[in-house]
């Protein structure tokens, strides 16, 4: 249902006449988005392994790169469809990027099984094996609640909103650079036409598509996912010192943006992988929906902050150091992390 209600909202955007129509479209866009991603980190909690876990999270944001990756060129072209049919090239943006989620939600309710013991191309020794290895690893609180109830566990739990914090400070660097990156980029040329922003707007994604193809695989134990999601947001800080002190060298931005965006999905891969390790049952999908929740908080706040530092400065990339110092804290915090009570128990005996 998610993603039927957003592809027909997005759509529904390209009829907005005033600002109330817009607040009203908008707020209903996220709401309707809201369950999306925590329904299929839950749903990956539900087929993979712990120490598989990261790498299909990281699989799962490659749909994010490659959306950006096509959706900013492919942006750049629709706004040049102004006057066909009578629509403005955004109303075009809006109704022709709305509709594959329209038609996606059909092949997803149909051809996904909810389990591995109802998939058809497992046969049920390969059913038993994974479903008995996903039961021996449920070793958190919160099984027997449900409902509100089952916020009780996630909310007494200090770790998750660690994860929480950490989730926060990567939220802000992630939306304000979605938002920013095209503005950022034209400020070097001012003469640049839509569709070159929107292909050097693609070549961070492709950067974020590659890290999150390549590093999450290694995140096999709770030490190295603490030690990327930390090492990762660090990175993301020196990308980001990298272009704002660019000064007018385009590539040399370019570079910084693209070291910082690598890590952007292999962070978050790893990041998600915590409610299931901390929580079981229906307190999982509380727990994943409670970080999603307050990271978006950082989604807003982020290129809020960016948009006042560019208007009180006159410089696109002033807002860059906002974001840098606060990962470079949610690095630190990372290091806090805690897995299960059985993890802890391993990661803290000798010789274990």
């Amino acid at each position: 249902m998610s993603l039927i209600t957003w592809g027909i909202i997005s759509m529904m955007m390209a009829i907005v006449w005033n600002d109330w129509s817009f607040y009203i479209l908008r707020v209903l866009l996220g709401a309707a988005e809201a369950g999306l991603y925590p329904g299929m980190i839950l749903y990956i909690t539900y087929w993979f392994p712990r120490r598989d876990r990261a790498r299909a999270i990281g699989l799962f944001l490659l749909g994010v790169s490659l959306a950006n990756i096509i959706g900013a060129p492919l942006g750049g072209l629709l706004l040049q469809m102004d006057g066909l049919l009578g629509f403005h090239g955004w109303q075009w943006m809006f109704v022709i990027e709305g509709l594959p989620a329209v038609v996606l939600a059909f092949l997803v309710w149909f051809w996904l099984p909810d389990r591995p013991r109802d998939a058809k191309w497992l046969n049920n020794e390969d059913k038993e094996l994974l479903e008995e290895q996903l039961a021996a690893e449920d070793d958190g609180v919160g099984q027997e609640a449900h409902g509100f109830r089952s916020l009780l566990p996630v909310a007494k739990d200090p770790i998750i909103w660690l994860v929480i914090a950490v989730y926060f400070t990567h939220q802000v660097a992630v939306y304000s650079l979605s938002y920013f990156l095209p503005a950022m980029i034209n400020a070097f040329d001012k003469d640049m036409t839509t569709v070159t922003i929107g292909l050097i707007t693609a070549v961070p994604w492709i950067a974020a598509a590659i890290g999150s193809v390549i590093m999450p695989k290694f995140g096999t134990t709770l030490m190295k996912q603490k030690a990327m999601v930390s090492g990762g947001l660090w990175s993301v800080a020196i990308g980001l010192v990298i272009a704002a002190l660019s000064g007018g060298n385009l590539w040399l931005a370019v570079f910084g943006f693209c070291f910082a965006a690598f890590w952007f999905f292999v962070i978050q891969s790893m990041l998600f992988t915590f409610p299931g390790r901390r929580l079981t049952g229906a307190a999982v999908a509380a727990g994943i929906a409670l970080v999603n929740t307050f990271g978006l908080f950082g989604g807003f706040l982020g290129p809020t902050i960016m948009g006042s530092l560019e208007t009180s400065t006159g410089n696109p990339l002033a807002g860059l150091w906002f974001i840098i110092v606060l990962t470079v804290a949610g690095g630190a915090l990372a290091w806090g992390l805690r897995g299960s009570r059985r993890e802890s128990e391993t990661e803290t005996t000798p010789n274990a």
